[in-house]
């Protein structure tokens, strides 16, 4: 809680940033597995600079607990059912946390319960404008199973999402915004798990059993084109589902 004390951005050294994801992920994962998330968000061409350190940790955790989870769960949904996903980007004006903290989880709840048209003091005209898109989007959604005939459904081919941000207010997706952290998720959705496979086939242990049993699941995938991976929920990253007359998310 003490790096969120200020308005100021702290600065957070190289040694800082490796020790917190130590921390974070010590007893979630392996060794191999907590080194390569180490290595992998460690700032390697400017290790001194503090403020891209902070932005690392923050990925690292976001991409983690959040936005990684959602896409993998949303790769596996998508073969089975209509998905669509969103991005929420938007930084409300009258947010109270430090600037630097950024959108932060759950922000686009508010939105979704038109919150900016019952207290307008609180939000720009642009802001009371995206909660109605949005609340427009997911009631479609609820009523068709399409949010809108220009937001292209997400496929683990072509993991398409929609972008909603106060400044864009659009409901049309675009063949750029894929993802999202489409690279970050490749490590924690695809490395980090077959790290895992290759350490519990070496050494099996009543502790990774688990892991056996996910290393069959990532066989299967590999070799049947027609297995998804993961995503709904990620930081600010949502998607919708429908079917046979359902809706979760």
């Amino acid at each position: 809680m003490a790096l969120l004390a200020g308005q100021h951005r702290p600065d957070l050294t190289n040694d800082k940033l490796s020790d917190i994801l130590n921390r974070v992920f010590v007893n979630r994962r392996s060794a191999g597995e907590v080194e390569t998330i180490v290595d992998y968000y460690t700032n390697w061409k400017n290790p001194r600079d503090g403020q891209e350190n902070l932005q690392r940790l923050k990925d690292a955790l976001g991409d983690a607990f959040f936005i990684c989870p959602s896409r993998s769960f949303a790769d596996i949904w998508s073969s089975h059912s209509l998905v669509y996903q969103y991005h929420f980007t938007q930084r409300t004006s009258s947010n109270p946390w430090p600037e630097w903290t950024g959108v932060m989880h759950a922000d686009d709840i508010q939105y979704v319960f038109g919150v900016p048209l019952r207290e307008p003091e609180r939000f720009t005209q642009e802001e009371q404008q995206l909660s109605i898109l949005m609340m427009e989007s997911l009631t479609n959604f609820a009523k068709t199973g399409v949010p809108s005939t220009r937001w292209e459904r997400y496929t683990e081919e072509k993991p398409t999402y929609l972008d909603f941000n106060a400044t864009i207010l659009s409901d049309e997706t675009s063949e750029f915004t894929l993802g999202p952290r489409a690279d970050a998720c490749t490590l924690w959705n695809r490395i980090l798990p077959r790290i895992s496979c290759s350490l519990s086939s070496q050494s099996p242990t009543p502790e990774n059993l688990g892991s056996r049993d996910l290393c069959q699941v990532l066989e299967r995938s590999s070799t049947s084109s027609n297995t998804r991976r993961t995503s709904v929920r990620s930081g600010n990253t949502r998607c919708t589902t429908r079917t046979k007359g359902r809706q979760s998310c």
